[in-house]
């Protein structure tokens, strides 16, 4: 009896559970619908034209809020390609090689900054390449060099599984003033003869005018950071590139272009040049 008794406690107790989540789940959909409304944005339609880190995070805040977020992707990442048997060419600094010379003087840097996925990568691919394709000779050769890692908390553990580095400096947010905080914890640590190997995006001419061009890339975020540790911590930076994001072909994306054309979008987002 005492058994049975408990029993049918028991399943009383799991239907009241189930009966008070399935109310909390409609007073959140209430409550996201409720914010919709206030914010205006329920029903709404947004054509989002950024990276995916970036439009993943707007088109849940959208979603939340009653919109109908849609995410056009129209660039792309590719791997900087070369060999390492070729000598950097001078002319072009953005040459495919300056990875590759980079990774192999990389015990001469202090820190390596690596602020997305791809950069992790292509770090990864370049010290793979150097050692014929061992990943345990790669792995060593990174720990060897000594180099301490500055990236951002969720990307510590790629660094760790990836490279086999740990990382040493994980500033709190993605500003450049955060970023030399962290380096200089508040300007308490000299990094003035330091040297950063900090890796970015190679970005493909977007205006046919070279100084419109040279314009946009100095607004890039690398370029901000690279500028506050170089003026503002006197550190040495060097800034290589380690990807390329290169324009999708337009019959890619012709059907959304379409629909905006014609209207069928009520906001239009766009992040970067």
């Amino acid at each position: 009896w005492a058994s049975a008794a408990c029993a049918g406690a028991g399943s009383d107790g799991q239907r009241g559970e189930g009966a008070r989540r399935r109310r909390w789940s409609v007073a959140m959909r209430e409550e996201a619908w409720g914010r919709g409304r206030e914010s205006g944005l329920s029903g709404k339609r947004v054509l989002i034209v950024a990276s995916q880190v970036a439009a993943t995070k707007l088109c849940g805040e959208l979603v939340r809020r009653g919109a109908r977020p849609l995410w056009c992707p129209v660039t792309q990442l590719a791997r900087m390609g070369g060999d390492i048997g070729l000598a950097p060419d001078e002319s072009q600094p953005q040459s495919a090689t300056a990875l590759l010379y980079a990774v192999l003087e990389l015990s001469s840097y202090n820190v390596v900054a690596l602020f997305d996925r791809q950069s992790i990568l292509a770090l990864w691919s370049a010290a793979l390449e150097i050692a014929d394709g061992s990943e345990d000779i790669a792995r060593r050769a990174l720990q060897a060099a000594g180099v301490g890692v500055c990236c951002f908390a969720d990307l510590a553990p790629m660094v760790t599984e990836k490279l086999g580095l740990d990382a040493k400096f994980i500033p709190f947010d993605a500003t450049p003033a955060s970023i030399l905080a962290i380096l200089t914890l508040n300007q308490t640590r000299d990094m003035s003869s330091a040297r950063i190997l900090l890796l970015g995006s190679y970005r493909e001419a977007v205006e046919s005018d070279a100084t419109a061009n040279e314009e946009l890339v100095e607004l890039s975020w690398e370029r901000a950071v690279a500028r506050a540790l170089s003026e503002r911590g006197r550190m040495t930076v060097e800034l290589v590139p380690a990807y390329k994001i290169t324009s999708r072909d337009d019959a890619q994306w012709k059907l959304e272009r379409e629909w905006y054309q014609n209207g069928a979008f009520n906001a239009l987002w766009m992040a970067g040049a």
